[in-house]
């Protein structure tokens, strides 16, 4: 996965309000396995920044 790569959340983390199948976008590349990832609404509007794992993302 790279910079600015679109992603789809794998598994949910109810703790953040982070839902299966949304999409966002790695803003960061910290190691292969760490990621800054953006979430946001239809308007732009964002939901979710913050750092995941690989485990948590699929290169849409």
């Amino acid at each position: 996965m790279k910079q600015f790569d679109q992603v789809r959340i794998l598994k949910d983390i109810p703790d953040e309000g982070i839902s299966i199948g949304q999409i966002g976008y790695i803003l960061e590349v910290y190691d292969d396995y760490h990621f800054e990832v953006e979430i946001s609404d239809c308007k732009g509007q964002t939901l979710f920044l913050g750092s995941l794992p690989a485990e948590y993302l699929e290169v849409v």
